[in-house]
């Protein structure tokens, strides 16, 4: 909690910063300000503000580092396909994708790629979104990341739900929360534990339902999220 409170506070002192660069036409260092914290904005629920962000820092002119852009593309792609602009959410995230054998870092390589699929599902590119998971669950596993490999699965068990896959669903949100339990994000564990908690509503164990939303739900608040505490309420 202590991060997400603290972003919050330096708020405008970021934007100034990322003002600066933009003005500057140093695009590196307005994708360097502003891309290790895409994730806040969708954890905190300030889309709006993430997306003006990002953009404008992918709009700057001038050299970037590619692996450093393919991140900033795909969480704003994210961001964008959380929004109305699906096909420019998806131009995004390709982009990121064309820049993948750039990035070194096989961690990185996964979020790009769990941003890519996930941007396709929404947009409803349904024939290309298998193909698409079987590329991000490759380099989760060549990551060889609790996290990477937890991502994987949440996107496999959304799409399973998706399908009315019910059990192939329910197998995949209980790997990811294991490995987001592994790797410490809490947000994450939160968020499954919603998507498992849809699942127990569908096979009509609610008191089940309940307790992994009242859980999710604790997690929540007390790390700091503020947009799913409110879908999980309305849940209960």
């Amino acid at each position: 909690r202590f991060w997400i409170d603290y972003l919050r506070c330096e708020r405008d002192n970021v934007e100034a910063a990322l003002d600066t660069a933009v003005a500057r036409g140093d695009a590196q260092l307005a994708i360097e300000i502003v891309a290790p914290i895409g994730w806040y904005f969708f954890m905190s629920g300030e889309l709006e503000a993430g997306r003006v962000m990002l953009g404008a820092a992918l709009a700057c002119d001038g050299l970037t580092e590619p692996a450093l852009r393919a991140a900033a593309l795909g969480v704003y792609g994210w961001l964008v396909v959380n929004g109305a602009q699906l096909e420019h959410a998806v131009a995004a995230t390709s982009e990121a994708m064309s820049l993948i054998e750039r990035i070194d870092d096989a961690w990185m390589r996964a979020l790009v790629a769990s941003t890519d699929v996930m941007a396709n599902f929404f947009a409803g590119h349904l024939d290309t979104v298998e193909t698409l998971q079987v590329g991000l669950r490759k380099l989760a596993d060549e990551a060889a990341d609790a996290w990477a490999i937890g991502i994987a699965d949440l996107i496999d068990g959304e799409i399973a739900q998706f399908r009315a896959g019910a059990g192939q669903a329910e197998a995949a949100f209980e790997r990811a929360t294991s490995s987001f339990a592994a790797s410490g994000d809490q947000f994450l564990y939160a968020l499954t534990l919603t998507e498992s908690a849809e699942i127990a509503e569908w096979r009509g164990d609610y008191d089940c339902a309940v307790g992994m939303l009242e859980r999710a739900m604790s997690i929540a608040e007390r790390v700091g999220f503020s947009v799913h505490p409110m879908a999980m309420r309305s849940r209960l």
